[in-house]
């Protein structure tokens, strides 16, 4: 709500409060001294609330939907990830997805584009902040306190919830662009021969994701795949185990579909070792990592996540820096052999 309509709105109670200690009714009066609409004023006498104080007429969630959406937010907010505005809108379509009569021939409901504003404006616990760029320069000088301070809410969370080593899993994701090598060096006797390689423009993706264990044991990885449909000579004419997860979309990255099979894969495999009653699965702030459905999956499996802080991944994500800068050198020499 505006400012303007707010003292607009004061001024409208005060004009109420003297109509009421006034022996003669004169709204007409009244509205003119404090500079209000006559019919505003009137319809205040008469009992009608004020804007912000009445519910929507066309309110599409109920208010323990609405409090399942504020959970939700919380919930994010205790695994560091901060969610975007069309992340809100998602949870409250899946909340009436969810709570829509199956059989209802209509189909569920939806909110508007503009339904999250409005929604955190009744929620003044909740900010809207605008993310910012940060030059190349300050994400290489980070502040040694903030890295600090995650580093001691992390094992505040362990020793809260007696997460042991067996039971703590970093997880990541990597692309590889199909067939791409780098420039290689030839040796030739004439200083004006152009060299060339293949195209590098392939812009074809596999993404290998990858949790492994504190204490060093790997679970069976996913692949998501460039395609629509799964191909038999992925399975028959590969090495790969049979426990391997493979998936297919569009672009070959993974997407929030894609993310709620692989948090199902992990807690098929990674149930079958735990010793504790929670498992702690370290990850990055990726958007797909804090739609409610994942979120809500965790909870129901006692598996926590918990998120790196922002632009540290290169420094501090575990597999990124052990695992798949070693991964990426050895596939480009692979290529670069083949070639």
């Amino acid at each position: 709500m505006s400012t303007k309509y707010a003292e607009l709105e004061a001024r409208i109670a005060e004009a109420c409060f003297k109509l009421g200690e006034s022996e003669k009714l004169n709204i007409a009066g009244v509205a003119r001294e404090f500079e209000v609409p006559e019919s505003s004023l009137r319809a205040c006498w008469n009992g009608r609330q004020t804007r912000s104080r009445r519910s929507a007429v066309n309110r599409r969630l109920t208010e323990a939907e609405e409090l399942a959406v504020c959970m939700y937010l919380k919930r994010l907010d205790t695994i560091e990830i901060s969610a975007q505005l069309h992340k809100v809108t998602s949870c409250a379509h899946d909340i009436l997805r969810r709570n829509h009569p199956r059989s209802s021939p209509d189909p569920p409901p939806t909110v508007s584009e503009v339904w999250s504003k409005r929604f955190l404006n009744r929620y003044p616990e909740f900010y809207i902040r605008q993310q910012k760029a940060i030059e190349e320069q300050r994400k290489k000088a980070h502040d040694l306190e903030v890295i600090l301070d995650w580093f001691a809410r992390y094992q505040s969370l362990c020793q809260e919830r007696g997460i042991l080593v067996g039971d703590w899993y970093n997880f990541d994701e990597i692309g590889f662009r199909i067939g791409v090598g780098r420039d290689q060096w030839i040796v030739t006797m004439d200083s004006n021969q152009q060299a060339y390689l293949g195209s590098s423009t392939n812009r074809e993706l596999v993404t290998l994701c990858e949790a492994i264990r504190g204490d060093g044991y790997v679970l069976p990885p996913m692949l998501v795949l460039p395609g629509t449909l799964h191909l038999e000579d992925w399975t028959t004419k590969t090495n790969l185990e049979d426990n391997v997860l493979l998936a297919v979309s569009d672009t070959g990255y993974s997407n929030d579909q894609l993310e709620l099979e692989l948090i199902s894969h992990f807690d098929r495999f990674s149930s079958q070792r735990h010793t504790g009653a929670y498992r702690l699965l370290l990850l990055n702030g990726h958007g797909s990592h804090c739609i409610r459905e994942f979120i809500s999956y965790c909870d129901e499996k006692k598996i926590i996540p918990f998120c790196l802080p922002p632009h540290t991944t290169h420094l501090l994500q575990p597999l990124d820096v052990v695992v798949f800068q070693p991964l990426k050198h050895y596939d480009v020499e692979a290529i670069n052999y083949a070639i």
